[in-house]
């Protein structure tokens, strides 16, 4: 298994780390550090002025301006009236104030707000603030709604309390900004097919993106597992589409699974979605709807059967993940769809309806005689053929409907008119070929900005899909790929994250995995390139953690928690213990009990030449609260750095070689499951034989086959070990058996007589067939090994 970060480092030894004494709680300083390197020289912004996303341009002035209950909002226009109100009346709770909003000109100070004829942005904003006077204007709008986000955020932290603030002076300090965002589509997407949300966190999470000055959002309202969106026209897309009898427990590809029992049920009515879209645009934004068609179609099918391809009993589904289940490209399903898309263009005005078309499986398709009528008669080449055809005939309908289609980066597949906008999730390059085809593009690569993944890999995270996208990684992404020309890259319209609800079942769960990674994202989508400073960024956090908490958010510390930077060198690991955080201390014990405060204090590089299990917190060295459960186990071994050779190649993380995973001495078993640390054999066994290069003392194999945490891996069916002294004679010495293995828990222990040997070869057999859900036939399953130990 090999972790994340790897580096090189030295230090002090095992047994003078086993003496070091516990230290006071907050006496000896600190130790922190950046987990990428900093991207510019942007000068850092005073606490006071710290607004998420960065202003273009912020000079600090002489003096504050009081804000009191005699200040007036002057508007220039009745156009502001709107947003000048919002402003005040998301201060009232805070201050007690109810200030006026007129256009008269007072005597005293006052905010005025003023539309300015002229300037090519609508979305730019100039504000000043003096002892006397606030002043913001704008050409647009929207300019000045975000110039007020500004202002709030000016204020003290308290002007976010829902409750009223005694004492407070309501300062703003003085300031010159000139500011504009740096893409035109600054965007946040909701899955509400998995999990369903009422109406009024929908508002809350569009609160959430008018606070970081996005301006799309994107509502997710079908899939597989519901569909979510009134249709009048067919009633049982609601009546039978928006309900699944349970949900799976645990990862939907767990051994064993299991389901809950709740039903899962709801939808918006044409109200409801008339009533979200007026209070989005009052903030600003924009809604992108999307039902996903052709794949993902499950609901939508259990509700209209005739749609499909095949006659079969549809069901919403009750399992995650990738499913047969299509619309076929007919006239009747086209016709239906037609159908739809004439009521949501009542319901959403924004100009673009995006159509999923991502993940499309052809076997229904395969097995239909009117899709093989139409790759005849249009002379298609295959299915992808076919898929483009599909969404050809969609891209007519809705632009029949004045409307603009997006759709997910597979769209591309066989080929699709420039005028579709394309969302790259898979990655960049698919975004990279779409803005050289001439499509426009919004850039949504699941690595860097898919929020519904790990943001660290500590043990107290909650339970999360796959894969880690931490602070940084976000931080750090660049929406504007290098490898477009100048033309080229007018097509990257912007960037969006992504909220997937597989595993984010409740208001709470989707606020932790949204918070703080959305202000990074609104960073990186706003602030030019050039001030764009991750140590700036994370000094502006703490005051950031404040404004959530005083809003009720129950966002994630997970920048505070402690990650590791692991080198193994011969029988001996060098650990670097690193926090992202501003200002944060590690504390880290070796005998896998949890650090407290009193915790010896890492202050450098641990080098460690024995069996240990290295536990570490982040510790906030002003509080003095601790965050996180880093772990790391390693064992040295004899067969670390040796030759491992395989009947069957294993599938490895990227960037991974099985020599670096499975013989490293670091063991992934007490980490939360990720592929990159795993080897894994599918529709195969494990047969492995390691080279000791010399006659060598054994006694005992462990294998680790299981994840500690939320991940229920499929088990060898058995075990053997066997050794030989010229690779030729082999012996059997040790077996176990599926029953003993699935009884072993997370490692599995193959002793045997004490004996020399130089190969020792492991056979894992893979485990039975299982039927699939996604594939409704039997599939093999993955053997799934992360550290092979020899002793």
């Amino acid at each position: 298994m090999r972790a994340r970060y790897p580096s090189s480092a030295s230090g002090l030894t095992f047994k003078s780390l086993l003496t070091v004494l516990a230290v006071s709680l907050l006496g000896l300083g600190h130790a922190t550090a950046n987990s990428a390197p900093e991207k510019t020289a942007a000068t850092a912004l005073a606490p006071a002025y710290g607004i998420i996303p960065r202003p273009v341009s912020l000079t600090p002035k002489e003096g504050q301006f009081t804000l009191t209950r005699d200040t007036a909002l002057v508007i220039s226009d009745e156009k502001i009236r709107p947003a000048a109100t919002l402003f005040r009346d998301l201060i009232t709770p805070a201050t007690g104030y109810i200030l006026p909003v007129t256009t008269e000109a007072p005597a005293g100070p006052a905010i005025r707000l003023s539309l300015t004829k002229g300037g090519d942005n609508p979305e730019a904003y100039q504000l000043s603030v003096s002892p006397t006077q606030v002043s913001i204007t704008a050409s647009g709008t929207a300019g000045l709604f975000y110039g007020l986000q500004s202002l709030r955020q000016l204020l003290p932290v308290e002007i976010d309390s829902p409750a009223v603030i005694n004492h407070t002076p309501w300062t703003i300090p003085a300031v010159e900004i000139d500011d504009a965002p740096l893409y035109a589509y600054r965007g946040l997407h909701l899955d509400v097919s998995r999990s369903f949300f009422d109406v009024a966190f929908i508002k809350r999470y569009i609160d959430f993106i008018a606070l970081h000055k996005m301006n799309r959002f994107h509502w997710h309202l079908t899939d597989n597992q519901g569909w979510r969106m009134e249709i009048k026209k067919y009633p049982k897309l609601t009546e039978i589409g928006a309900t699944r009898p349970e949900t799976v427990i645990g990862h939907t590809i767990n051994r064993d699974p299991h389901y809950d029992g709740a039903p899962v049920t709801g939808y918006y009515t044409q109200d409801q979605i008339r009533e979200v879209v007026a209070y989005a645009a009052a903030r600003e934004i924009t809604i992108v709807p999307e039902i996903d068609i052709p794949g993902h179609a499950s609901a939508m099918l259990a509700a209209y059967p005739e749609i499909g391809c095949v006659a079969k009993d549809f069901k919403v589904k009750t399992r995650f993940g990738v499913f047969l289940d299509n619309v076929c490209p007919t006239e009747e399903a086209f016709a239906f769809l037609d159908n739809i898309f004439a009521e949501m263009v009542e319901l959403f005005p924004g100009p673009v309806l995006h159509i999923g078309g991502d993940e499309i499986l052809f076997d229904q398709w395969q097995d239909c005689a009117p899709c093989t009528e139409i790759i005849k008669r249009e002379n298609l080449e295959d299915y992808h053929g076919l898929q483009s055809y599909f969404i050809k005939r969609v891209e007519k309908l809705v632009q029949k409907h004045g409307k603009q289609m997006a759709g997910w980066n597979e769209i591309l597949d066989g080929g699709i008119n420039p005028s579709a906008i394309i969302y790259s999730w898979t990655g960049t390059q698919a975004g990279i070929e779409a803005a050289q085809a001439g499509h426009d593009v919004i850039m949504a690569p699941s690595r860097h900005i898919y929020f519904d993944q790990y943001e660290s890999l500590n043990l107290d995270e909650p339970q999360s899909i796959h894969s880690i996208t931490p602070l940084h990684e976000v931080y750090h992404y660049d929406p504007m790929p290098a490898e477009l020309t100048p033309e080229q890259q007018k097509h990257i319209l912007g960037a969006q994250g992504h909220i997937w609800t597989e595993y984010l079942r409740s208001p709470r769960r989707v606020e932790y995995a949204l918070f703080p990674r959305l202000s990074a994202l609104s960073e990186i989508t706003w602030t030019p390139k050039d001030q764009q400073s991750w140590p700036d960024y994370l000094t502006r956090l703490d005051r950031y953690f404040q404004r959530l908490d005083l809003m009720g958010i129950n966002a994630s510390h997970a920048t505070y928690k402690v990650y590791g930077e692991p080198v193994v060198t011969g029988r001996t690991l060098s650990l670097t213990l690193k926090v992202e955080g501003h200002d944060h201390a590690i504390r880290y014990t070796l005998d896998g009990s949890k650090p407290t405060a009193r915790s010896p204090l890492y202050t450098g590089p641990l080098t460690l030449d024995q069996k240990v299990t290295v536990r570490a917190v982040g510790q906030n060295i002003t509080t003095g609260a601790l965050y996180g459960d880093y772990r790391q186990s390693f064992e040295p071994h004899k067969a670390m750095g040796r030759k491992i050779t395989f009947a069957s190649a294993p599938i490895v993380g990227e960037n991974a070689h099985p020599q670096a995973t499975l013989i490293d001495g670091l063991r992934a078993t007490d980490r939360i499951f990720q592929l990159a640390e795993w080897s894994q054999w599918y529709d195969t066994d494990l047969e492995a034989v390691i080279d000791l290069e010399k006659m060598t003392a054994v006694s005992e194999v462990r294998l680790g086959v299981e994840a500690g945490q939320y991940r229920r891996l499929h088990p060898p069916k058995s075990i053997s070990v066997m050794t030989s002294a010229d690779n030729k004679t082999w012996r059997t010495v040790a077996q176990l058996n599926e029953a003993k293995i699935r009884a072993s828990g997370p490692t599995v222990s193959l002793p045997f007589p004490a004996q020399k040997a130089r190969y020792i070869k492991i056979i894992a057999t893979k485990n039975d067939k299982v039927l699939s859900a996604q594939y409704e036939k039997m599939v093999p399953v993955s053997i799934f090994i992360d550290e092979i130990i020899v002793q």
